[in-house]
This record gives structure tokens, sequence and C-alpha cells, in this order.
């Protein structure tokens, strides 16, 4: 995938250093196949959300294949779209004004 975002199910996060400088292996599956194989991937400890824990719903964003950021998704948010997903836009409905009905 060149630019996008996979939902996964999170199975475990292992800090792990090597020489010296601290990442992050964060090892899921695919929610559309819970029982499938374990993935894994490695990132920096300023792209992955803190306070996730196994079984929590993640969402992985790729760039040119690799994982750049790890995200809690809520439970209503199952969306595995290979579509470069910033989050939803919507309107305030608020600020929306009623039609004059002058008559």
């Amino acid at each position: 995938m060149l630019k996008g975002s996979r939902a996964g199910i999170l199975r475990k996060i292992q800090p792990i250093s090597i020489h010296g400088q601290i990442s992050w292996d964060v090892f899921f599956n695919d929610v559309d196949d819970p029982e499938g194989p374990v993935l894994m991937a490695r990132v920096g400890p300023e792209a992955v959300h803190r306070g996730l824990e196994p079984g929590d719903l993640i969402r992985l964003e790729y760039l040119l294949g690799a994982v750049t950021s790890v995200t809690r998704l809520d439970e209503h948010a199952k969306d595995t779209t290979t579509k470069n997903t910033r989050g939803p836009t919507t309107k305030d409905t608020k600020s929306q004004t009623t039609k004059d009905t002058k008559t």
C-alpha cells in the first residue's frame, strides 16, 4: 500500500532497543481475520498512541508500504478501506441558519 490506512486488532506492543534507540514492535491481526496470522510493524515511540492495550481496535497509517502511526479506533469505526483517511468531516448543524419564512 502506497498511502492509506488499515484497521487491526492489537495483540501486543513490545519495546525494542537497537543501538540505544527505542522503537516499538506492534503485533496485530487484520480486523477481518482475527484468527489469522499475527503481523508486526516497527515504529518509533512518537508514532504510537499512548494507552493502547491488547485487544484494542487500532488504525495503522501507511506511507510507501511502511507503518507511520498507530492509533486507537472506536468500536463503531471498523472502516478497513485503504483510502487516505484523516478523520471524518462533518458540518456543524448548529451554525446553519433557518430559512427566512416571510410571506
